[in-house]
């Protein structure tokens, strides 16, 4: 008897949502942003890299990042947009490099740019929406002193 309470218990405490229920975004300041919501995929010769947003809320959006070649992690990192004041602020926190913030410039519904002119690579990271399921994320820099751009098209993904 006692074990059925304590089961029934924890079963209400848990709080459960029905599968398919959408979380809600109630951020104005990065509604324009809610299109990279959601699970990406970008595959380029024998590595696969995945970018993971969560929808914008309460002034954030969290993200990570992922490149896995063959059986190995090879790069990660931690990302946040979020509105500092009337500003979008992007940080990137990337293995085994500094903690870097971008200051958003251009931002429409489909393409947002985020620039700091002290980093080195990169300097400017843009975000463009291609149709409803996929972007371009586009980065230039300086790398050993001479300018480099790199470039991804990610699709998006279902995760499971």
């Amino acid at each position: 008897m006692r074990y059925s309470w304590i089961l029934l218990v924890c079963m209400g405490c848990g709080g459960s949502t029905p599968a398919g229920t959408l979380i809600p975004t109630d951020d104005p300041g990065l509604e324009p942003l809610s299109w990279l919501a959601g699970s990406w995929l970008s595959v380029a010769d024998d590595a696969q890299t995945e970018e993971h947003w969560s929808p914008p809320r309460a002034g954030t959006m969290l993200g990570m990042n992922r490149t896995v070649s063959g059986s190995r992690t090879t790069h990660y990192e931690f990302l946040m947009i979020e509105r500092e004041g009337e500003e979008i602020v992007y940080t990137a926190r990337p293995s085994g490099q500094a903690e870097a913030s971008f200051r958003a410039g251009a931002l429409t519904n489909l393409r947002i740019v985020f620039e700091n002119p002290k980093h080195d690579f990169p300097k400017r990271i843009t975000y463009e929406a291609d149709g409803d399921d996929a972007f371009v994320a586009h980065l230039e820099g300086v790398e050993d002193g001479k300018p480099r751009t790199s470039e991804w098209r990610f699709e998006r993904a279902r995760v499971r």
